[in-house]
Formats: C-alpha cells, structure tokens, sequence
C-alpha cells in the first residue's frame, strides 16, 4: 500500500465531518473515493495532503507515518487549482519549481503531458475552467510524484478532455504511479479505477477491488442507503 489511514476522523466545533476511516490505497493502481457532494472526501484529501490537522487518527505513507517530508512525493490538486492570473501557465510553473528547487526543463514536458504547452503568453486568468484543471494537473506532476491526488479532476473538462485525462491517468497508473481520484461522479470512476472506496456522512462504507464488469452503481446505493439508515 502506498497510502493507509487508521482511525481518521476530522471534527469541527462539534462537527464531525469524517470519523473513523481506513483507507488502503494500492500501490501504482487507480483509486476512486466516491461519494455525494458533502460526504467528506475533500476533507480526507486534504488531511492526507497536510492541508488540514486530523482531530485523530494516523495516516501512513510509503509504510512510514506521514510527516511534510511525504509532500514531496504527493502531487495533489483540491478543489480549485492553486493559479496566480496574472502569470501565464509556463511562469506558474516556474515559481513552483523555483519553490521546490526543481529544474525548470522539467516544465515543458509537464506541460504538454497536460495539453496546455502551446498556450504562449495567454494569463492564466483568461483560461477557461477546463483549461485551469489541466495547469493544475501539470502543477500536481511537477514533482514526479509517487501518489497523485485529484479531486474531482474532471470539473470543467469537455468530453474530449475527460477521455484524455482518462488515458492520461491510465498511462500514469502504468508507469507505477498512485492516483487517487475522488468524484460524484459514477460512470467515471466506473470506466478507469481499480479499486474503491465509498464514503457517505463522513464514514467509509466500502472499500474493495474493482472491475468494469462490477456494477459499480448497485454497490454505491446498496452501501450508501445503509448508512442512511443507520443514522
């Protein structure tokens, strides 16, 4: 396993927004976090990116418990991506690896992995959504990392740029990276992840293996409507 959480819980001035959850995210394999809007998968990805403090739990990466040394191995794009307007995408780049002190011909081939290298001296303020999501990706892999983390990657993209993050993720998981990729969306998580898991009111209802013959919407209804029930 390249990422596991034991007991995780995140609570908010009496708000318990995930509790208890026991991730298993495999080694150069797919992960889809699926749940509703709301159900807590933005708050697990950030308590695994340090962007947010567990109130408990422990979170292990690469078989070590995680410390901000590990950021150095996660690529990671919550939320919006993280884009200064005023800078075309190229110059985005270049300040994050100037921050990380890494080598700036590393730029353009990020760049053209995420299918925005010919963007020239456009601001990145007058890209549309799409086009933010795809600098935020290459942003994400500026550091060659060992687990990638995408939440709701596909925001903004047209049906072309879905089937190429599609493909692009497929090729990533191949050359031995771990992708975990959180969405609403079934039918996407459906069509690329090898496993996954579901979470619903801030618990982590199922977790397994995945194939494409699995009907992925019978397990969400089955495990999420327990859940309800239970609460």
């Amino acid at each position: 396993m390249i990422l596991q959480t034991e007991h995780l819980t995140k609570k908010y001035r009496g708000f318990t927004a995930v509790e208890d959850v026991n991730l298993e995210i495999p080694e150069g394999k797919i992960y889809g976090l699926l749940g509703p809007n709301g159900a807590g998968k933005s708050t697990i990805l950030k308590m695994i990116t340090g962007i947010a403090q567990p109130t408990e739990g422990i979170i292990y990466f690469d078989g070590n418990p995680w410390s901000r040394n590990a950021l150095a191995d996660i690529g990671a794009l919550i939320e919006m991506p993280p884009v200064y307007p005023n800078l075309t995408a190229y110059e985005n780049m270049l300040v994050k690896a100037k921050l990380l002190g890494i080598d700036k011909d590393k730029i353009g081939g990020k760049l053209d992995i995420a299918g925005i290298a010919g963007m020239g001296r456009k601001k990145a303020g007058d890209f549309s959504l799409g086009m933010k999501q795809r600098l935020g990706l290459a942003l994400a892999l500026l550091n060659d990392p060992k687990l990638l983390i995408l939440d709701e990657p596909t925001n903004g993209l047209d049906p072309y740029g879905i089937e190429e993050l599609r493909g692009l993720l497929r090729e990533l998981s191949d050359s031995g990276i771990s992708v975990i990729m959180s969405s609403h969306i079934l039918s996407e998580v459906q069509m690329i992840a090898d496993s996954v898991g579901i979470i619903s009111e801030g618990h982590l209802v199922y977790q397994g293996a995945f194939s494409k013959d699995d009907d992925l919407n019978a397990i969400f209804m089955e495990h999420t409507k327990n859940r309800r029930l239970a609460g």
